[in-house]
């Protein structure tokens, strides 16, 4: 059985803006139901492996320095600062 890999997020302050810039790249369009000033938003590649992009997870280290994240509770995201287009 070969790994592969269905679904990549990335926690970052705007998600449109990301994936407008991974869209260039990639050249596949930000998923049509995204706007500008969402939280969350997405592209999906051609071989059917999403990309998305969003805030609020929590990035932690082990003692031996291993990272790992954890998804924040719903009202800690909302408290998050607003995400500017």
């Amino acid at each position: 059985m070969v790994p592969t890999v269905a679904n990549r997020a990335t926690d970052c302050a705007n998600a449109y803006q990301l994936a407008v810039l991974r869209s260039e790249v990639t050249g596949q369009p930000v998923d049509s139901e995204d706007t500008p000033g969402d939280a969350e938003t997405g592209i999906t590649l051609p071989n059917g492996t999403a990309l998305y992009f969003d805030r609020g997870w929590a990035v932690l280290t082990d003692p031996e320095g291993n990272e790992f994240r954890i998804l924040l509770a719903e009202a800690e995201r909302a408290a998050l600062p607003p995400v500017s287009g």
